[in-house]
């Protein structure tokens, strides 16, 4: 089964228990991973199987609302990417030291056909078909969350349901800074010297 009729079909199934989850669970449960540098982690978006009927990103395994927290002493990039169907774009909400920041991935049609695996991470980011958001971070800690924004548009009709991922990539440092610290070091051991020797010249 190709994943639209796998996706549907989930749908089906979880629509009838849809109302039952909602009544009997109360507040909408949330859960929150930790970002690990330069790995994938993935999400879904489905109001069928979300606790909330909602659109935000959720795992699909329980329905439960997810975010990401992030610290990095460095910062760097943090990419977030569609998957499955192309078409879906995604509101991603930054939350840091310096306050919120609402921001979007990219806007692309809704109605392209391409597809990728649900582990075409570097696939899909490569395809300027599919939405991605390229977003710069500053040293500090971050909690990372979304929903859909666009949904991809099959057969005439909105899916309202996707995968993606996200993956933070620090910025590395360069390979010769350790030569430049101990150089910098040594110019300044040389310079104290120079001036104390000059010094006491001065005194003799």
């Amino acid at each position: 089964m190709n994943k639209i009729g796998s996706r549907i079909a989930r749908r089906v199934v979880l629509a009838t228990c849809a109302g039952f989850l909602a009544g009997g669970i109360g507040a909408v449960q949330a859960a929150t991973l930790s970002l690990t540098d330069n790995v994938w982690q993935g999400f879904d978006v489905d109001p069928v199987s979300a606790l909330g009927n909602s659109t935000s990103w959720i795992n699909i395994d329980d329905g439960t609302t997810l975010s990401f927290t992030l610290t990095t002493t460095l910062g760097g990039t943090l990419k977030v990417i569609d998957l499955g169907n192309a078409g879906d774009t995604f509101n991603v909400n930054i939350m840091g030291t310096g306050g919120q920041q609402n921001l979007a991935t990219s806007t692309v049609p809704a109605t392209s056909t391409s597809f990728a695996p649900l582990n075409g991470f570097d696939a899909a980011l490569a395809n300027p078909d599919f939405s991605r958001g390229l977003f710069n971070l500053a040293p500090g800690t971050y909690t990372i969350s979304g929903s859909l924004l666009q949904s991809a548009i099959v057969d005439g009709a909105a899916l309202d349901a996707t995968s993606g991922a996200l993956e933070f990539s620090p910025v590395p440092l360069p390979a010769a800074l350790p030569l430049f610290l101990s150089a910098l070091a040594g110019f300044g051991v040389a310079a104290r010297r120079r001036t104390a020797r000059v010094a006491s010249q001065g005194v003799n």
